[in-house]
């Protein structure tokens, strides 16, 4: 069974080192960022995504906990957005570890995750 938890601040602060360092991985490969500075300017914008960490407004994040594992599995954070009118729910990043890929654990945490959004309308 793989299930959503609440992050606790101390594996947020995980969370958002290697979610900083894997975002500025990408922006260079890409081409998008040069490698000078990346890491800072990827710190930037997620700080100014969630400028009260966990705390922040309208933005959720998840561990991704496998109870046959026995242990957390990967992360998942979303945020409540109105646009145009509509309430919509943004997947901002979901991310499983290597090790428990292709095991369905992304799929049934998309699941568990279905309720959560619904009631916040």
């Amino acid at each position: 069974m793989t299930t959503l938890a609440p992050m606790s601040p101390a594996v947020f602060a995980e969370f958002r080192e290697s979610s900083v360092v894997g975002y500025a991985q990408e922006n260079v490969a890409s081409g998008r960022w040069p490698a000078d500075g990346a890491v800072e300017r990827a710190r930037d914008e997620f700080d100014s995504l969630l400028p009260q960490g966990l705390a922040t407004p309208e933005h959720h994040l998840f561990e991704i906990r496998s109870s046959a594992a026995g242990t957390r599995v990967g992360f998942l954070w979303f945020a409540v957005q109105e646009r145009h009118g509509l309430r919509g729910a943004y997947v901002y990043d979901v991310e499983i570890q290597a090790e428990y890929r292709r095991l369905g654990h992304a799929r049934r945490a998309f699941q568990a995750l279905e309720p959560i959004v619904a009631a916040l309308g």
